[in-house]
């Protein structure tokens, strides 16, 4: 029997392929089944994703699969603008071979979240009180996940906090109450309000209220003066003009 002559193949070296996007996700996990995985979550619907590679690549890229779009990629660096993406999942699919022929595949899943917390105030509400110890109310409807920052004159309340973490409570319906301290309360009789409700990609939405210190729902009496004259029951008249007859 003749010797048969060994024959070495060499070792396959495809390139090794990175994908990063020009907008900064947020990490979430989901489990399915017994399986937890992460997800880069984009709060944008556009976004320009760029492929690195260490080494020449020729191929295509696709999203969603067959009826997505696609399109080439050649050389250690493309970039892929994306607009309109849906609320949702995608992948992203990047596959060729290398200068030596070696083949690859890289798959990149994302999501896609620019819904912001939905935002329904009972409390407070324009020319609405705060309470006389200097608490603001916050009730209505919102999301479970909503995180809260209240500004009151411009000056920072709370930033980004649960429900839960500010003492309040949530129902299955998405209705909810908590209360916070206004600081200098006390400063002036009414006081701009703003309520930012964001979830944890940074969708927010936020409503405004004027709100009036409590203690003037207690006032039995009011004098007014003007120009050092006491008016009772009676319209303030600005300008006083004398008519001689």
């Amino acid at each position: 029997i003749d010797s048969a002559t060994s024959v070495t193949m060499p070792e396959p070296n495809p390139p090794v392929v990175n994908v990063t996007a020009d907008k900064v996700p947020v990490a979430l996990s989901r489990t399915v089944g017994n399986k937890t995985e992460s997800y880069d979550t984009y709060a944008s619907s556009d976004i320009t994703f760029t492929v690195s590679a260490d080494k020449d690549m020729t191929g295509t890229w696709a999203l969603d699969g067959e009826g997505g779009i696609s399109g080439t990629v050649a050389g250690t660096t493309v970039s892929i603008p994306l607009t309109g993406l849906d609320d949702g999942d995608h992948t992203l699919i990047i596959k060729g071979t290398g200068p030596n022929g070696d083949g690859f595949r890289h798959a990149y899943t994302f999501a896609v979240d620019t819904l912001a917390p939905k935002l329904l105030l009972s409390s407070p509400t324009n020319g609405s009180f705060f309470n006389e110890d200097g608490t603001l109310t916050v009730a209505g409807t919102t999301d479970s996940t909503a995180f809260f920052s209240i500004y009151s004159d411009g000056m920072l309340v709370c930033a980004n906090k649960s429900i839960s973490e500010l003492g309040g409570s949530i129902d299955s319906d998405g209705v909810f109450s908590f209360k916070v301290a206004l600081p200098n309360a006390n400063s002036a009789s009414s006081h701009k309000i703003t309520i930012i409700a964001s979830d944890i990609v940074g969708n927010a939405t936020s409503v405004e209220a004027e709100v009036v210190h409590g203690g003037l729902s207690n006032i039995q009496s009011l004098a007014i003066y003007a120009d050092g004259v006491k008016w009772d029951n009676d319209n303030i008249v600005s300008n006083q003009v004398s008519s001689n007859t």
